[in-house]
């Protein structure tokens, strides 16, 4: 493989396997990389037989020192400088196996380096998740700041000194999604995986019990009773993942909630709390966010404020105007990821101005491309959407008032597309005005 295929291979990998590859090329030791990144040995042993295969290392059984070597020979004879290339952070991700889309590198964090607080929001999940058998709910459109605040929630689980694990459902492959039997058990050893306690799933899944039955059980005899802490946070992000799979998401939403019941009686259960987030912009029957999600608190995040987008600004040294800030606002409308990726583009591109940033922020060469068409294609898989969005747009630009009917309002709504202003539907933001204007 030359420089050129390494480094795209290197892009294409999914996250958790290429931070697995940069301690490689580092030269730590198993123990080192398991403990850095919360991973066990077998999941270890997992992605490097993956790297391996990525890379075509591949000649026979080998012993694992051997192909290790091999695989690091072959990366730094065709890219010499890829240690610096990592630490500058240039090898930026650019697709993950799921197909989901996925934060830009400078976005994806394993511990938030940066928050700014949308109170009384913060306070209430932290004083939540110190009662037994809590859930707690985070919903909003994308790009909303959800994963930040459930990793701020994680933090603050661990400074009381629980033990916490965040698993992010957007990583999932998507063969995984196609039964109960066969998400049940990954949704197990992930979790018991990050806890790094022995996998068991081969000992004690009982096919004769059902999947539910069965991860009730190892629940409570692999995981909650071999932790000596008080208290389980375990964070579930984009559970909006499992909406489309009616066959996973009825069995396994039943579950959650039937484990949180269960804190009210079994004592084994109190210790457990549950942290779930999920986009409200996938275009599903309504009944899926009403039921099994009506337990537990449910916070809606709502968009940044002036002082908050300040704040975020402050937090990362960038010299803004009141003016700059305003119209910023103006273009991704307080949404605290597309303000973070504008700020963020401002601090590392000195040579490109906010001027330009505006200008190009709508076209396929701006920072939101990819974001954009995301959306579009969403629209456009619901004709009547699109066709609703569109007729927003129309009145925006013309300045001419749009009622729709209250599905289309609320889905819109879901989506981050529009809000409403005195019965009328706008867009959100004026990024997504001239937009829509070119593409619907």
């Amino acid at each position: 493989m030359n420089r050129e295929q390494v480094i795209t291979k290197f892009k294409e990998l999914p996250l958790k396997r290429r931070m697995v590859l940069e301690k490689v090329l580092q030269n730590d030791l198993n123990e080192k990389i398991m403990c850095d990144l919360q991973i066990a040995d077998d999941a270890l042993s997992q992605h490097l037989r993956l790297l391996y295969k990525d890379f075509g290392i591949t000649n026979g059984m080998g012993e694992r020192s051997r192909k290790r070597h091999q695989l690091i020979n072959l990366i730094r004879n065709a890219v010499p400088d890829i240690i610096e290339l990592i630490k500058e952070g240039t090898l930026i991700v650019l697709k993950e196996s799921s197909g989901a889309e996925q934060p830009p590198l400078e976005e994806q964090t394993t511990k938030t380096s940066l928050y700014v607080e949308r109170p009384p929001i913060e306070q209430r999940c932290y004083d939540l998740i110190k009662q037994p058998g809590s859930l707690i709910r985070i919903k909003a459109p994308s790009k909303m700041g959800k994963t930040w605040l459930m990793q701020e929630i994680l933090q603050q689980a661990e400074s009381y000194n629980y033990r916490q694990v965040l698993l992010d459902l957007s990583q999932a492959n998507e063969d995984i999604f196609s039964t109960a039997d066969k998400f049940l058990p990954w949704f197990c050893n992930s979790v018991n995986s990050q806890l790094q306690l022995r996998n068991q799933i081969d000992y004690e899944w009982d096919e004769k019990l059902g999947s539910n039955p069965n991860c009730t059980n190892y629940f409570e005899k692999c995981l909650l009773a071999q932790i000596d802490h008080s208290a389980f946070v375990l964070g579930l992000d984009n559970v909006d993942r499992v909406f489309p799979y009616f066959q996973i998401a009825s069995p396994f939403f039943s579950l959650l909630r039937y484990w949180y019941e269960q804190a009210r009686i079994h004592k084994i259960w109190s210790k457990f709390r549950l942290v779930i987030a999920y986009s409200t912009d996938v275009y599903i029957p309504l009944e899926i966010y009403e039921s099994p999600f009506n337990v537990g608190t449910e916070f809606e995040l709502r968009p940044f404020e002036n002082t908050e987008v300040i704040e975020l600004v402050k937090q990362h040294g960038l010299a803004l105007s009141q003016t700059d800030v305003i119209a910023l606002i103006n273009l991704v409308g307080g949404n605290p990821r597309l303000l973070n990726k504008a700020i963020v583009e401002l601090k590392n591109s000195p040579q490109t101005t906010l001027e330009d940033l505006l200008k190009q922020a709508h076209t396929f060469s701006g920072i939101y491309s990819n974001h954009l068409l995301n959306l579009l294609e969403k629209l456009k898989q619901h004709t009547e959407l699109a066709t609703a969005m569109k007729k927003v747009i129309n009145g925006a630009t013309n300045s001419v008032s749009v009622q729709l009917e209250p599905k289309q309002v609320s889905q819109l709504k879901r989506m981050g597309l529009v809000h409403i202003e005195d019965n009328n539907a706008k867009p959100s933001c004026e990024l997504y005005r001239m937009y829509f204007q070119e593409h619907l």
